[in-house]
């Protein structure tokens, strides 16, 4: 089976979500992390399911303005169960990760969407965190924004365990520098091909992995 991965850190649909949805549209992913997505003024993840006609599932890490702000996923497959990790450190931004398992032909597929702190300390915490999480029954996809700036990884822990597919500069969307959304994943998956697509919906770009499972 061919398995089309996207991960996406929205910015709230800043770029509008028609755009948003345009842009997820024709990469025709079966499973979509996404980050910074919000409910205030609307829920932006049921409503870009109800355009793509995935099921939705959502993981708030912060709550203000009688709304959440935090991650999402969309899948094409059934979701078997959904439960939101706090990845939180004190004194800094909440932040979470987003556990599915979904119910694909081939068997199980367990999906992890993260969205890490800006400090180096924070991400380090929250990577061995992750790590945890992560343990058990293959195959696995851990994905989302990992806010790593630096050329060396301050999550190596997750590399041990899971294999990284090759980082793209995703970052600042107009003129991409920087590798802050990248795609773990382990056996059987076997990675195809992994690719940014330009886009005006958000300030990072589409990061779409294609798997041979």
């Amino acid at each position: 089976m061919r398995l089309r991965f996207v991960t996406y850190n929205i910015h709230q649909c800043f770029g509008g979500l028609d755009a948003v949805a345009n842009t997820l549209r024709a990469l025709e992913p079966d499973v979509a992390t996404l980050q910074e997505v919000s409910n205030i003024g609307g829920d932006q993840a049921v409503a870009l399911a109800a355009e793509l006609n995935m099921t939705p599932a959502t993981g708030p890490n912060l709550f203000f303005d009688g709304g959440w702000y935090g991650n999402a996923t969309l899948s094409r497959f059934p979701v078997a169960s959904s439960r939101n990790h706090d990845l939180s450190v004190p004194g800094r931004e909440p932040r979470g990760c987003l556990e599915l398992i979904l119910e694909a032909a081939p068997g199980p597929l367990r999906v992890f969407n993260a969205h890490l702190g800006l400090r180096a300390h924070e991400r380090r915490r929250q990577a061995r965190r992750l790590t945890q999480l992560a343990e058990g029954s293959a195959p696995r996809i851990l994905a989302g924004d990992f806010n790593d700036w630096s050329r060396r990884s301050v999550c190596p822990s997750l590399s041990r365990h899971l294999g990284a597919c090759r980082p793209l500069r995703s970052f600042p969307a107009r003129l991409p520098l920087f590798a802050l959304d990248r795609i773990y994943h382990d056996p059987p998956l076997r990675l195809l091909r992994i690719s940014t697509v330009p886009s005006p919906a958000s300030d990072h770009l589409p990061v779409l992995a294609e798997f041979d499972w």
